[in-house]
């Protein structure tokens, strides 16, 4: 294996994955794949430890297989007749016996056609079977992505949502505010008014009274100086006509 590995590489021809050994006996690979030695292994041979060294490098891999399956049985042991024929047919060999003089093929040959084509037919039905998983794959990552865009479209429309109750808020409470303080500022402003109305009406007043004061008293002072007596001031009635 190791020399067909290494002539496939000088031919530039790359495996697509390791060469699989079909091994019916459990104890050679738990040892072909454990590194630990055991007092019970040390003296085995050092076949044991190329193939350990290749199976942990990964150019080769180890596989199970029953007895009654392994094929490799044919070429070691003395099989029955049932055994012997059952891996002739695995592995695609004719008997001479079952070739007619016209080269067609006999019984044998036809239950090897019937072999192959329940073969070939596992074979279509792993395929389609490999399709449909692939497709429920896509469907479920579809799936996924389309519930990843609605989760996340649901966060987005939250945090806008709270976003803009926290703007609202924050706009109404700057309104409330702003109308507080205007309704105080006019509040000032009409009382700052009335004060000032309040005063000109003083003056004004005042300034009434000083004048009609000073009329009187220069009323006075001519009198005083005509020699005329001095008269009661009297309060002028006005009299008013109903027609």
């Amino acid at each position: 294996m190791s020399w067909l590995s290494s002539m496939l590489g000088e031919l530039k021809i790359k495996k697509k994955r390791s060469p699989v050994i079909w091994v019916d006996n459990m104890s050679a690979i738990t040892l072909a794949s454990n590194p630990v030695l055991h007092a019970r292994t040390k003296h085995i041979e050092l076949d044991i430890h190329f193939v350990r060294d290749k199976v942990l490098g990964k150019e080769i891999e180890l596989r199970h297989v029953p007895t009654a399956d392994q094929v490799a049985d044919i070429f070691t042991k003395p099989l029955s007749h049932q055994p012997f024929v059952k891996m002739r047919e695995r592995l695609g060999v004719v008997s001479l016996a079952s070739l007619g003089l016209r080269g067609c093929v006999g019984r044998d040959s036809q239950a090897d056609q019937a072999a192959m084509h329940d073969l070939k037919s596992l074979d279509r039905q792993a395929d389609q079977a490999a399709m449909h998983l692939k497709s429920l794959d896509r469907r479920v990552d579809q799936a996924a992505a389309m519930h990843l865009k609605s989760l996340d479209r649901q966060v987005d429309q939250a945090v806008d949502q709270a976003a803009a109750c926290q703007a609202d808020q924050a706009v109404d409470q700057a309104d409330a505010c702003q109308v507080d303080q205007a309704v105080a500022c006019n509040t000032k402003i009409t009382n700052h008014v009335d004060q000032c109305m309040a005063t000109k009406q003083d003056a004004r007043d005042k300034q009434v009274i000083n004048s009609t004061r000073a009329k009187v008293i220069d009323k006075t002072k001519e009198r005083t100086k005509a020699g005329t007596p001095k008269e009661p001031i009297r309060r002028a009635h006005t009299s008013y006509s109903c027609e």
